[in-house]
């Protein structure tokens, strides 16, 4: 009897540790919803893995930033989600461009005036990186801005390439967040 009420604890124990990621057959079921009240969530599947914001931030930056100011005459945006779990992240950000409600654009190789996707994976500074370029690209999509309440939200997908030719699929990004 004690043998199967230890068992029994154990396996209680040990399903209510799973994560929520590990009870979705389906992987985009486990990220957040396509919300646009300013709920500060994001997440996208990187080749098929979820990727949500998570682990430590102290002294190292937030696990998901959002920005988008007029700063110096220009616009800047950017929005970044950290796994400090497994050390990866992905961001969206863009030079100069005055962001409108509904509008689509098109993510490619970085520079003043565009859309450009970045996926690294072993840490800033020290890991691989991977960037949209004229032939990698994908699109982010503005689903809603109110400036007056400083919420952003939107989609996004890319297709990224390292150094040595790999590629990574950016899909199903969603975010809706408060930017600063």
């Amino acid at each position: 009897m004690k043998t199967a009420i230890a068992f029994l604890l154990l396996l209680l124990i040990s399903l209510s540790s799973c994560s929520k990621q590990d009870d979705c057959e389906n992987p985009v079921d486990c990220l957040p919803p396509a919300t646009q009240v300013g709920a500060n969530t994001a997440g996208c599947l990187v080749n098929g893995r979820v990727l949500l914001p998570s682990g430590r931030s102290l002294g190292s930056g937030s696990v998901l930033h959002s920005q988008y100011n007029y700063f110096q005459n220009e616009y800047l945006f950017s929005i970044t989600i950290r796994d400090r779990d497994n050390n990866d992240l992905v961001q969206v950000r863009s030079g100069n461009i005055k962001l409108a409600e509904g509008e689509k654009y098109t993510l490619i190789e970085k520079s003043d005036s565009n859309f450009s996707g970045v996926y690294i994976i072993g840490g800033a500074g020290s890991g691989i990186g991977y960037l949209t370029t004229q032939q990698e690209i994908g699109e982010f999509e503005i689903i809603k801005l109110d400036e007056s309440k400083n919420i952003i939200s939107g989609t996004f997908w890319f297709d990224a390439i390292n150094i040595d030719g790999e590629i990574v699929q950016i899909r199903e990004g969603r975010f809706d967040v408060r930017y600063y």
